[in-house]
C-alpha cells in the first residue's frame, strides 16, 4: 500500500492529517512515528482476550491474524551500502586509520520484519513504600578541657575528660504498603520474525516511511499463507511486551519505593504486519576487534549496528587534555616546590636543633637562631614564589584547556573530511556534503559541554611546600621569640 494520507490522530500532537503506511503512522508535524492500532470492523464486533503468553498460540485467544503481508524491494546497492558505512564510521569520530580498510564479508540476508502492537487489561499488585523521617535518640563523646589554677591564681596544670551525652537524630524509614491496581496498556515490538531479534524501532519506521511506493507490493495470498511466526519471535515478542507494560507499570505507582511487582495482562487486541525485506551486512575491523555493520536495503541508506571504540570525542579529547594541562602546570612549579621544600625542611631541623638547645638549660644559642630565621625566609621566598607560580597557572589552566580541546578535536574533524572524501573518491562514491554538516554545527556545543566542570588540581608538590612552609614558620616565630626574650624559654 503507497503512503497517503487518512484521519489518524498523532498521540503526541494530535494532529489528524498524519502520513499512513500499512499499520505505521508518521506525522508530518511533530515527525513522531507510530503503529495505528487495530480497529474492529464494526462497534458491535465482540472483542477477544487472552493472557499475553498465550500470544500467537491460539488465533481465537490471541487474535492474532497480519493485517498486511508486503514484499519491500530492495533499493539500496552494494555501493550505497559501503558508503553508508563509512559515514556512520565518521559519525561515530572513529580512528582514522579504520578509513585505510575495505569493508568485509558483505552480504545480502532476507529478512522478514513483524510488528506486532497489543492492547492490554492490566491487573497488578505491588508493596509500594513511602520515605518518612523518624527521630530516635543516641549518644555521642563529649570532651571537656579544664584548666587547674593553685591559690596564688597560677595555671597548675589542665585536665580532660569525656562522657556520653544523649543526642536527637533523624533517619528515613520505609512505610510498606500493599497497592493493587487496574489499568489499560498498549505496546509495540518490532523484531525479526527468522531470529526473534529485536529491531530499533525508530531505525525501522524512518526506512519505511522512505521507501518508494513502486518498491511495495503484497505478497500473494497463497505465499503468505503459507507464512508463519516462528517461536523464536513469539517468545522473543512476549518478553519485550511484558518488559513494556511492566515499565507502564512502573511509571504509573505511586510512593517513593516499591518491590515484589507482579502482574497479569490480559490482550484484548492484537495487529500484526510482516514485511519482507532484503538487509545489507558487512564487518569492519578496528584494533583487533570486529564490528558488525547493517542497513536494510529500502528506505535510504543508512546504517547501524556496533558503535566503535573511539577516542575522538570531545569529551575523551578534554579527559586527555586536562591531564596533559595538569602535568605541564605541575612542572611549572616543580623547581620553586622543590627548593621550597627542602630550605623548609632545613628551616625545620634547625627550629627542632635550636628548641632542644634552649629547653636543655646551655643558653640562647644566637647564631643557630639567626640561621633557622635566615633559612626560613629563603624557603619562604620559593614557597611563596611557588604558591602565585601555581595560582596564575591555575587561573590560565581552564582558558588553555578549552583551547587545547578545540584545536584538537576541529584538527579532527578537518582531517576525518579529507580521509572521508579522499577514499570516496578511490571508490567512486559522491563526496561528503550535508550528512556530516551537524558535526561541524554542534562541535563548539561539544567542547563547552567537555570541558565545563573539568578543574586542574593543585599537585601534591605544592601542597607538601605550603605544609612545611606552615611548620617551618611556627618554629621560626618561637626562635624569634627566644631570641628577643631568652627569659621566654622554661630551663627547669
Amino acid at each position: 500500500m503507497a503512503a497517503g494520507i487518512q484521519p489518524i490522530v498523532c498521540p503526541q500532537c494530535g494532529a489528524k492529517d498524519v502520513s499512513v503506511f500499512d499499520s505505521w503512522g508518521k506525522c508530518p508535524y511533530c515527525g513522531v512515528s507510530f503503529v495505528i492500532p487495530h480497529v474492529p470492523a464494526s462497534s458491535g464486533e465482540e472483542k477477544k482476550s487472552g493472557l499475553i503468553e498465550d500470544l500467537f498460540l491460539n488465533k481465537q485467544t490471541s487474535l492474532e491474524s497480519f493485517k498486511t503481508v508486503n514484499r519491500i524491494a530492495s533499493e539500496v546497492t552494494r555501493d550505497d551500502f559501503v558508503r553508508a558505512v563509512y559515514v556512520k564510521l565518521a559519525r561515530e569520530r572513529a580512528p582514522l586509520a579504520v578509513f585505510d580498510q575495505d569493508v568485509k564479508r558483505i552480504a545480502v540476508k532476507e529478512k522478514q520484519i513483524l510488528t506486532n502492537m497489543i492492547s492490554t487489561d492490566l491487573s497488578f499488585s505491588a508493596s509500594i513504600g513511602y520515605d518518612r523521617e523518624e527521630a530516635y535518640i543516641d549518644t555521642q563523646t563529649s570532651v571537656e578541657n579544664r584548666v587547674h589554677y593553685n591559690n596564688q591564681g597560677e595555671r597548675s596544670g589542665y585536665s580532660v575528660s569525656t562522657r556520653e551525652v544523649p543526642v536527637t537524630k533523624f533517619r528515613t524509614v520505609i512505610n510498606w504498603q500493599v497497592f493493587q491496581g487496574n489499568r489499560p496498556g498498549k505496546s509495540v515490538v518490532i523484531l525479526d520474525n527468522l531470529t526473534g531479534e529485536y529491531e530499533d524501532t525508530d531505525y525501522v519506521l524512518n526506512r519505511v516511511f522512505n521507501v518508494k511506493p513502486e518498491s511495495v507490493s503484497a505478497v500473494p495470498p497463497e505465499e503468505a499463507a503459507a507464512l508463519a511466526i516462528t517461536e523464536k519471535a513469539r517468545q522473543a515478542a512476549v518478553s519485550k511486551h511484558k518488559e513494556n507494560l511492566q515499565s507502564i507499570i512502573e511509571e504509573a505507582l505511586p510512593g517513593d519505593h516499591h518491590r515484589d511487582l507482579d502482574f497479569q495482562a490480559s490482550v484484548t487486541d492484537s495487529t500484526s504486519a510482516l514485511h519482507l525485506v532484503e538487509a545489507w551486512e558487512g564487518r569492519v575491523e578496528l584494533n583487533g576487534k570486529t564490528y558488525t555493520e547493517k542497513a536494510f536495503a529500502f528506505g535510504g541508506a543508512e546504517c547501524y549496528g556496533d558503535p566503535v571504540e573511539s577516542e575522538n570525542t570531545p569529551a575523551l579529547i578534554a579527559e586527555r587534555k586536562q591531564k596533559a594541562v595538569s602535568e605541564e602546570v605541575r612542572e611549572t612549579v616543580k623547581m620553586p616546590a622543590i627548593v621550597s621544600i627542602l630550605v623548609s625542611a632545613l628551616a625545620i631541623l634547625l627550629g627542632i636543633i635550636f628548641a632542644n638547645v634552649c629547653t636543655e638549660g646551655e643558653g640562647v644559642p644566637v647564631p643557630l637562631g639567626v640561621i633557622q630565621c635566615v633559612v626560613f625566609a629563603v624557603g619562604l621566598f620559593f614557597g611563596i614564589r611557588c604558591v602565585r607560580l601555581n595560582s596564575a597557572q591555575l587561573k590560565q589552566a581552564p582558558v588553555r584547556l578549552l583551547e587545547e580541546t578545540r584545536n584538537s578535536y576541529l584538527d579532527y574533524l578537518k582531517n576525518l573530511w579529507s580521509v572521508l572524501n579522499q577514499k570516496f573518491f578511490s571508490l567512486g562514491f559522491p563526496p561528503v556534503i550535508d550528512e556530516l554538516k551537524d558535526l561541524e554545527n554542534n562541535a563548539e556545543t561539544e567542547i563547552a559541554a567537555a570541558v565545563q566542570g573539568k578543574k586542574i588540581a593543585k599537585g601534591r608538590l605544592v601542597t607538601t611546600c605550603i605544609v612545611l612552609m606552615v611548620i617551618a614558620a611556627v618554629l621560626a616565630v618561637c626562635s624569634l621569640v627566644y631570641l628577643v626574650d631568652p627569659s621566654t624559654v622554661n630551663v627547669e
